[in-house]
């Protein structure tokens, strides 16, 4: 369902509708008037044409796990999340070789071609969530019904993993997606059927 504006995501006015045959999950994400999502029943990406509602490319993610295998805590089906930063496509998912392990793989929006995989060592199952911010991947985790923690950090960009501790407050139990839209830096997430803004202020690293 797409809608001209947030205010009419809000008032539930001005959308058009639009189905999809077999796809899997909630781990879809929207980028320059194209849906990324899983396949549904395989490691396949698929790129949806939001003009026409079409099948524009279909590829194979190498070894991704799929079927419900490594998705994350709390919410089904979301072996695949697709997420957008500054630099464009990025995918996270995990393989049975990594055990289950978070991988992160930047794609090229246009082809779906793998542009280069980075490995972790966090488990994705833990997790809630997942997202990316300038090449960083940031997990969260619950701390109780009402409070969300981001705890975990990859940096692509040097390889490094990190601890942090930021708590979000949050409407109900069970975060579903969490999305950073890089126009409005601002994350969304979606929470037992509340659709929860949180906006961002960046503050330059100290050495």
């Amino acid at each position: 369902r797409l809608h001209n504006s947030y205010d009419d995501l809000l008032l539930l006015k001005n959308a058009r509708e639009l189905k999809i045959q077999y796809g899997e999950g909630s781990g879809t994400a929207v980028y320059n008037n194209f849906m990324y999502y899983n396949v549904y029943n395989s490691r396949d990406m698929g790129k949806l044409d939001l003009n026409t509602n079409k099948l524009a490319v279909r590829k194979t993610l190498p070894n991704a796990a799929y079927g419900n295998r490594f998705s994350y805590a709390g919410v089904g089906w979301q072996d695949m999340d697709f997420v957008v930063n500054e630099s464009g496509l990025w995918v996270i998912y995990s393989t049975e070789d990594n055990t289950g392990n978070i991988m992160i793989s930047k794609l090229n929006e246009t082809t779906l071609d793998v542009l280069h995989t980075w490995n972790t060592r966090q488990y994705k199952p833990s997790i809630s969530n997942a997202f990316i911010i300038c090449g960083v991947l940031y997990a969260t985790r619950p701390v109780n019904t009402r409070k969300e923690e981001i705890f975990y950090t990859y940096n692509t960009d040097t390889e490094q993993e990190g601890k942090i501790s930021i708590i979000m407050d949050k409407m109900l139990e069970t975060i579903q997606s969490i999305n950073y839209n890089p126009s409005d830096r601002v994350l969304y997430v979606y929470n037992d059927g509340y659709l929860v803004k949180y906006n961002l202020i960046f503050q330059p690293m100290l050495h």
